[in-house]
């Protein structure tokens, strides 16, 4: 005999703070691909908003632990300097707004 029965979904601890089921922490945490892991970002790109300065953890649960420690900490996500990216952008811009 088959078991039809189904399991309920847990929804994903960032899914649960998308719909206001838990507490939204000031900083933003997710699974980065090109880190291959869950990330917290501290800081943000001055030019792009860009996330910098990440923090890996080891899965979704100890991301948002660190996040919320960090917002109840009295932390705050710095915008203090341009990541590579934007930064070189804006010299390309910079450079053929000068040549005109």
């Amino acid at each position: 005999m088959e078991n039809n029965q189904s399991v309920p979904i847990q929804p994903s601890l960032l899914e649960q703070v998308e719909n206001g089921e838990i507490e939204a922490p000031d900083f933003p945490f997710y699974y980065c691909n090109e880190e291959e892991s869950w990330v917290v970002s501290t800081e943000k790109c001055m030019l792009g908003g860009c996330d910098m300065e990440l923090i890996r953890c080891k899965n979704e649960a100890e991301a948002y632990e660190k996040v919320l420690a960090l917002s109840q900490g009295g932390n705050y996500r710095r915008a203090r300097k341009a990541c590579r990216a934007c930064f070189d952008e804006y010299n390309d811009r910079l450079e053929f707004v000068e040549s005109y």
